[in-house]
């Protein structure tokens, strides 16, 4: 089912306070973005209503000669193939080259009215850009559908430093964290380093309706996904898209 997704009111009290933030760092934190109703079904959702055939791995390692490039369903076929892929791709991590590994939900059809979608659509509302004009000064929304991804870490998951693409305009990185009862430990922290990664800026540790937003365009930083410690039960759950203030969508 579809529903309305609403911003919690509270946000709005605290706006100055995220400009600044913007503006002088690149990039910025915000605790209970949604309100209680829409955080409570779209996680409810995202847990327990979908169906694990949803998910599939996605296994990406960016090596001269060895190029992993691999997405694979869950079953017992797949199973060896994912074990030994996702070791190459944690191979290629050690020598410093760009590599994930995560689970993530494909594209659904345009008139789909799951909750997942509902917020996709959320993400291109009128509310959702004046919230964004309020604290960068442009109306940034969803674009391309193709920008939205619904992601799941597990066990042995990560996504190595990078910086994302903006070549349609997309210049701010938004990631919804969807998961309760989360430790530093469990590792799965989003990272912020300098460009050449001496310093960290910040270590954000997956939480329950924490909004992140990265500035594409500050090109001296860098964010990453940390492996998801060994033997952890529990999911890491992000709802993340590349926005852009653009009126029309880009010529592809």
């Amino acid at each position: 089912m579809r529903c309305e997704l609403m911003i919690n009111t509270e946000v709005n009290k605290n706006i100055k306070a995220y400009k600044d933030t913007w503006e002088s760092e690149g990039f910025l934190c915000i605790d209970n973005f949604l309100d209680e109703t829409s955080a409570y079904f779209l996680h409810s959702f995202l847990t327990k209503k979908i169906s694990e055939e949803w998910w599939s791995i996605k296994l990406r390692a960016h090596e001269e000669g060895n190029q992993i490039n691999e997405s694979h369903l869950y079953n017992r076929k797949n199973k060896k193939r994912i074990e030994d892929t996702l070791v190459e791709c944690q191979k290629a991590f050690s020598k410093h080259i760009l590599s994930y590994a995560f689970d993530e939900i494909d594209s659904h059809w345009d008139q789909c009215m799951c909750l997942l979608c509902s917020y996709k659509n959320f993400l291109k509302d009128n509310v959702f850009k004046s919230f964004m004009h309020s604290i960068t000064n442009e109306e940034y929304k969803l674009i391309r559908d193709s920008s939205y991804k619904t992601t799941r870490y597990l066990t042995g998951h990560f996504l190595s430093p990078h910086e994302d693409e903006t070549r349609f305009c997309e210049d701010v990185s938004m990631l919804l964290s969807l998961t309760k009862d989360w430790l530093p430990a469990y590792g799965g922290n989003l990272q912020i380093t300098t460009k050449d990664q001496t310093q960290l800026k910040q270590s954000i540790v997956p939480g329950y309706n924490k909004l992140v937003l990265i500035n594409n365009k500050n090109k001296n930083l860098l964010h990453s996904v940390t492996h998801v410690a060994p033997f952890v039960r529990k999911a890491r759950y992000t709802l993340s898209a590349r926005l852009a203030a653009q009126t029309e969508s880009p010529v592809l």
